[in-house]
């Protein structure tokens, strides 16, 4: 678990939900977010950059049948965890 491996759950899960490649500028946008934005956990702030980005809302994600967002979600709750701990 390393920051590159955030960074690629990071954007990976916004790759998905917009059907977009991401572009080096759009990555950096991504990442000034997740950095400004306030939250007292990782796993926190990578959520709100992801629903502020893609322009969703996970509020009932449960309800949501799509397997492979829940996998990519997961993936990102965990690397951003390990994040916190790693500092």
């Amino acid at each position: 678990m390393s920051r590159e491996t955030f960074r690629r759950a990071l954007f990976d899960t916004v790759e998905y939900i917009t059907e977009q490649t991401l572009r080096t500028s759009s990555k950096v946008l991504l990442l000034n977010h997740f950095n400004s934005i306030a939250g007292e956990t990782s796993k926190e702030k990578a959520l709100r950059t992801v629903m502020h980005y893609a322009c969703v809302d996970f509020s009932n994600i449960e309800a949501n049948p799509d397997r492979q967002l829940k996998n990519l979600l997961y993936r990102l709750m965990l690397e951003a965890e390990a994040w916190d701990h790693a500092e």
